[in-house]
């Protein structure tokens, strides 16, 4: 007894060891420079990883060799080039987010699919 769902849709999978859904959006009213640390630190980490950056690991440190990723994301992005995590690498690296969301997360995919044919 239970529910059959209308939609078969497969479970999400990790990427490297990382589960793309426990991935915060990041949302730090200030920028983080050099040893900065913090959740949103963590998440950006995560999320370079995923984009295939070579950090080992999240650690939640800006360290120098975070920085340096970034500052190669921020190129690749067109944003200011500053290794700061700021508001603008933020939002480029929350729209990577949703993008890997969409790509990994196909229940999360067909759920905003079915969500955005109700007509409000």
């Amino acid at each position: 007894i239970g529910l059959t769902p209308n939609y078969i849709v497969e479970n999400p999978k990790q990427i490297n060891g990382i589960d793309v859904q426990a991935i915060k959006p990041l949302q730090s009213s200030i920028p983080i420079a050099l040893n900065g640390v913090g959740n949103d630190v963590f998440n950006a980490e995560k999320i370079l990883i995923l984009k295939g950056y070579a950090l080992e690991t999240a650690d939640n440190t800006l360290d120098e060799k975070t920085c340096e990723f970034l500052r190669l994301y921020q190129q690749e992005k067109g944003v200011e080039a500053t290794g700061i995590l700021d508001e603008a690498t933020q939002k480029a690296l929350n729209a990577e987010l949703d993008a890997l969301r969409l790509s990994v997360d196909k229940q999360y995919a067909k759920a905003r699919e079915l969500l955005s044919l109700l007509k409000y």
